[in-house]
C-alpha cells in the first residue's frame, strides 16, 4: 500500500477524471468527493480507479442522464454516480418541494455519499436514500453526517453492482443507525494497481513535450556541459 495526503489524492482523482473524458467541472466535484471520503475513512482511490476504468469504455454522451424522466436513467444502461451526484446537487430543490428522486441502476453507489451531504447541507434537512437491500440517512448538521447499519456500510464499500436508489427529504433520523466514522488523520492509502490506473488516466491530461518546451524547461536541453 502507498500512503498519500488527502490533497495529493484529490489532485490525482481530478486529473484522472478529466483523463477519462469528463469535463473539468466534474473533475473538481470528484476531487471534493475524494477529500470527503478521506474524512470518512473510505478507500476512495480504489473506488475511483474502478469507476473510471468502467466509464472509460463509454463516451460522455453515452453516460448522460435523462433528467426529464420520472426515474433518471443513464443512456449507457447503467448510471454514472459522478454525473448523478452533480445532477442531484443542481436539482436539490425538487426534494425541498416534496418530490423524490429515483436513480435507475447506479453503479459504484458509494460515490453518491458526498453529494448527499451537499444536498442535506443546502436543504438544511436530513435526506434518506433507499434501495432494495439497504438504506442510509444523511444529516449534514451532525458530525457523523452519514448514518446506516454496519452491513450496509460494508456492502457499499465492497459491492458495486447497479442499484436503483430513491432519495427523499426526511426530517427523522433513526437512533438505531450507526454514524459513519470520521477519520482522525487525512492520509489516504491506496494499492499499487489502483494508483497506477489513476496515474495512467491522469497522464492523458499532460501536454506532449515539444522541442521548445524541452529547451525552455528544466534539464540540459540540447547541450551537456558535464
Amino acid at each position: 500500500m502507498i500512503d498519500l495526503s488527502s490533497n495529493e489524492a484529490a489532485s490525482l482523482v481530478k486529473l484522472a477524471t478529466r483523463g477519462a473524458g469528463y469535463p473539468w467541472g466534474v473533475g473538481e466535484e470528484a476531487a471534493y468527493a475524494s477529500r470527503w471520503f478521506a474524512e470518512h475513512q473510505v478507500p476512495s482511490l480504489s473506488v475511483f480507479s474502478q469507476l473510471l476504468e468502467w466509464s472509460d469504455h463509454y463516451s460522455l454522451e453515452a453516460l448522460t442522464i435523462d433528467l426529464g424522466a420520472k426515474s433518471w436513467v443513464g443512456r449507457s444502461g447503467d448510471m454514472c454516480p459522478l454525473l448523478a451526484g452533480c445532477s442531484i446537487s443542481d436539482l436539490a430543490s425538487r426534494l425541498d418541494q416534496g418530490q423524490s428522486i429515483v436513480l435507475e441502476k447506479v453503479v459504484f453507489a458509494i460515490v453518491l455519499l458526498p453529494f448527499f451531504h451537499l444536498v442535506s447541507l443546502e436543504l438544511q434537512s436530513p435526506i434518506t436514500a433507499r434501495w432494495a437491500d439497504g438504506e442510509l440517512k444523511c444529516d449534514a448538521a451532525t458530525q457523523g453526517s452519514i448514518s446506516t447499519s454496519d452491513s450496509v456500510r460494508d456492502q457499499l464499500q465492497t459491492r458495486h453492482t447497479p442499484r436503483t436508489i430513491t432519495i427523499i427529504r426526511d426530517d427523522l433520523i433513526s437512533d438505531s443507525l450507526q454514524s459513519w466514522p470520521i477519520a482522525e488523520t487525512l492520509r489516504v492509502s491506496v494499492d499499487v494497481q489502483s494508483l497506477n490506473g489513476l496515474k495512467q488516466l491522469a497522464h492523458r491530461t499532460y501536454a506532449p513535450a515539444t522541442e521548445q518546451s524541452r529547451l525552455s524547461g528544466a534539464g540540459a536541453g540540447t547541450s551537456d556541459n558535464d
